[in-house]
């Protein structure tokens, strides 16, 4: 299943998008993230795309409105073939939704309600191997460096779960590399792999490669985050980012709107930074009049 190109999106839906794009903000002067999730639905409503902001406490407002919501889905939807499509690895639910969500964010959440009420559910992402084939075989990028770049970008999202459920790093790490090395050469140590990449790209930092802190996670976003969204693409692991990241929504999207054919009612979500991007290449299965901020109860 081969990724397509990214289209290019009607003016009416551009506006949409820039609409709320700049209610999209965060609160100055204050730690606390308070951007909205985005939501875009299907006429219908049996279908439903979040681009979800990455929060992990159950009692945040937007955490609250997204329970809600998926909740709403569940009922509306009671008997329907349907399915529930994440971002990244399906994952083993927690005890409780808000342990879940805990522990994995929304993607965690979607795992337990899942496994709850009994809806199918499964990664938007392709097979890593073959992914990293891709950008090795067809975009040119050293191997080592896309084994680095895989293994950096999974890293904030265990220095952002909740404190009680915020995993070992050093362990979290060997999980990671055990995960991202397939496509290495059997007879090579992944962790020297990723000591000598780190020591090529980031000799500066002035720490072990294998320790990390909630203090990384800004220049870690920088490097392995979207950059269309406004980020640089100038360091070997920004420009493996930038392919991979075109390559995860149109495979993505291609998944969706598969499904969304087949008759499935969908409930899927993707970090609400590829959700412009993402939603402009579903516009005919969600239309732009249809997409919104995700509001919080009053």
């Amino acid at each position: 299943m081969g990724a397509r190109e990214i289209e290019r999106t009607d003016s009416a839906f551009s506006l949409k998008l820039d609409e709320l794009r700049s209610s999209a903000q965060r609160v100055a002067g204050d730690d606390e993230n308070h951007t909205p999730h985005l939501v875009a639905r299907s006429e219908s409503a049996n279908s439903i795309f979040v681009g979800v902001v990455h929060y992990t406490k159950p009692d945040h407002p937007q955490s609250k409105a997204f329970g809600k919501i998926v909740h709403d889905w569940l009922d509306h939807t009671n008997g329907h073939d349907r399915i529930f499509r994440i971002e990244g690895r399906v994952g083993e639910a927690g005890r409780t939704e808000e342990a879940s969500l805990a522990a994995h964010g929304d993607t965690g959440r979607l795992a337990y309600l899942a496994n709850k009420h009994g809806v199918p559910i499964g990664s938007l992402e392709e097979n890593f191997h073959d992914q990293a084939l891709w950008l090795i075989q067809e975009k040119g990028h050293d191997p080592e460096t896309v084994f680095g770049y895989y293994v950096l970008r999974r890293i904030p999202q265990a220095l952002r779960a909740q404190e009680g459920y915020r995993p070992d790093i050093e362990a979290h790490l060997r999980e990671t590399m055990i995960i991202h090395s397939t496509f290495l050469p059997d007879d090579v140590d992944a962790g020297e792999v990723f000591k000598r990449v780190m020591g090529r790209l980031y000799s500066e930092r002035g720490k072990s490669p294998f320790e990390f802190d909630v203090s990384d996670e800004d220049w870690l976003l920088r490097e392995t985050g979207d950059p269309s969204a406004g980020g640089p693409v100038e360091t070997p692991i920004q420009k493996v980012a930038a392919d991979t990241h075109d390559r995860r929504r149109s495979y993505a999207v291609q998944l969706i709107r598969e499904d969304m054919a087949e008759g499935k009612d969908v409930f899927g979500i993707f970090g609400d930074t590829h959700f412009f991007r993402m939603a402009s290449m579903m516009k005919n299965e969600f239309p732009a009049r249809n997409v919104t901020a995700l509001e919080e109860a009053q």
